[in-house]
């Protein structure tokens, strides 16, 4: 039986599948602005290569793998996918552990250049490694949205979002905006020095 290939060699399938790689809170995969909050990944099976974002990502297509002394790289081309203008590209390096995957995804026409790191995960589904710990990016109000972004004493995350129990979130920290004077009635808006701050908010 033959093992991993050996440097230089050009493969039908990497050494590293099957293999699910999250992304680590850089960005989404398919976006030029910071619009996902979903858990982007990238999943190689065999010889095939799939996208998973919050809009829907790039489906299995078949790909290239090149092995080197630094690791194995990975490339792949989608004709189209799903809510992005003209082709996918995705170009990245697999450490020779298979525990992470650095690369870039390009869109020329929908003006997408994405740089990326992803880690090799090991949690159940729709987790996401965060350090050495497996977790929901949509619930959990230490890692709400993206790793290590942090919903404060009185928030919780839901959806993704950190959500307040009571009042209106207002930047990091919840508060009543009918008596907050530095937040009068809507965030951001401070009150004018000697007015009445419930009025205001009214």
């Amino acid at each position: 039986m033959r093992g991993r290939p050996r440097d230089g060699e050009a493969s039908a399938k990497s050494a590293c599948s099957p293999g699910h790689f999250t992304v680590q809170p850089d960005g989404p995969l398919l976006s030029s602005t910071f619009t996902s909050t979903g858990i982007d990944s990238v999943t190689i099976d065999g010889s095939r290569v799939s996208l998973a974002t919050s809009d829907g990502g790039c489906p299995p297509v078949e790909a290239r793998f090149l092995h080197r002394k630094v690791g194995t790289i990975v490339l792949a081309r989608w004709s189209s996918c799903p809510g992005v203008k003209g082709a996918v590209r995705l170009r990245a390096v697999l450490d020779p552990a298979c525990d992470a995957m650095k690369g870039t995804v390009t869109a020329k026409k929908a003006k997408v250049h994405q740089p990326f790191i992803a880690k090799q995960s090991t949690c159940a589904t729709g987790q996401v490694t965060c350090g050495s710990a497996g977790v929901d990016l949509s619930s959990d109000p230490l890692n709400c949205v993206w790793c290590n972004a942090k919903c404060n004493s009185s928030s919780t995350c839901v959806g993704g979002h950190c959500v307040c129990a009571t009042g209106t979130l207002c930047g990091n920290n919840c508060t009543d905006l009918t008596s907050d004077a530095g937040n009068c009635g809507q965030c951001g808006f401070a009150a004018p020095p000697g007015a009445g701050v419930g009025a205001l908010a009214r």
